[in-house]
């Protein structure tokens, strides 16, 4: 889902083959890994978030998704600190959740400016075309309208330049040439992914003191509500979708290695960018060191 795309997932056959990877949702729950158990319990509290009619229902609904996501019943020692104290659940909730979205921010980047540009090339006003590019470009960024195969998310990257010098109207180009930078610029790059961390991280503790005025009938502004549940719906979507997709590859991973992997994974790479030595984000393997937790002090 990150570095490729296969675009046989998107045939008319997808639908079947959807259900018969979400069969784990039906087993039953001695049948289930921790992943599998965690899953259908959280998207039940996603949906009443979704479905509720009060505002006030559908903020506390996804914060419960939150909870039940960072809630690791078998974890007998800290995950983040040393110390022989197990951390809080906000604590991992704001540590782990931001660092699970700046991972998928480093590829969501790419594929968001795939997508825009494709729906450009194959759009029009009236009988003009909303972006014409020259039909190897397309072919070399995948912009073509009735592709078959994978889409390579590192061989448009490799063509951004190309494909900037195609393009004569500024707003697209800035936007290519954004994500080029991103790509290419390891300080330009440190510095998006720890504004997204750290944007993150304040809209989570926001949540949670809004959420807590509400659960404890305190005064709370309702005109903050809206922009509230927006942004606690996405961040229960982000997390959940993780653990869906690491479930697929990972089916019996513990959940809490899933998060706390993700969490190292991140902080290597802004370690890496820290020191000016080379990152290529769209090198699979850079991400799949297994992240250990820090020992004991007493150990």
């Amino acid at each position: 889902w990150h570095d490729s795309l296969d675009l046989a997932d998107c045939s008319p056959d997808y639908p079947k083959l959807a259900g018969e990877a979400a069969s784990y949702l039906f087993k039953t729950r001695a049948a289930q890994s921790s992943i599998e158990q965690k899953i259908p319990d959280c998207l039940h509290w996603f949906r009443k978030g979704e479905e509720a009619a009060r505002l006030e229902d559908r903020l506390l609904h996804y914060w419960i998704v939150l909870e039940k996501i960072f809630t690791f019943p078998n974890s007998a020692t800290p995950l983040l600190k040393r110390t022989d104290k197990l951390e809080r659940k906000i604590f991992l909730i704001s540590e782990l959740l931001p660092a699970t979205i700046a991972f998928g921010f480093i590829y969501q980047l790419g594929w968001t400016l795939h997508r825009y540009l494709r729906h450009l090339v194959h759009s029009s006003a009236g009988l003009i075309p909303n972006l014409s590019l020259p039909q190897e470009i397309c072919e070399k960024c995948f912009l073509q309208k009735d592709l078959i195969g994978t889409i390579y998310l590192k061989q448009i990257v490799a063509h951004l330049d190309e494909l900037a010098n195609a393009v004569d109207k500024k707003l697209i180009r800035d936007r290519i040439l954004e994500a080029k930078r991103f790509y290419q610029d390891g300080a330009f790059a440190k510095q998006a992914i720890e504004q997204k961390i750290s944007s993150t991280k304040e809209d989570v503790f926001l949540i949670y003191r809004y959420r807590n005025s509400i659960v404890h009938n305190a005064h709370y502004d309702p005109g903050l509500l809206p922009p509230f549940v927006e942004k606690a719906g996405g961040l229960a979507r982000a997390g959940l979708g993780m653990l869906i997709n690491e479930r697929v590859s990972r089916p019996f991973a513990a959940v809490e290695e899933v998060y706390v992997s993700k969490h190292f994974e991140v902080q290597r790479i802004l370690q890496r960018l820290e020191k000016n030595q080379p990152v290529d984000f769209l090198d699979v393997a850079c991400w799949n060191t297994p992240a250990t937790p820090p020992s004991s002090p007493h150990s």
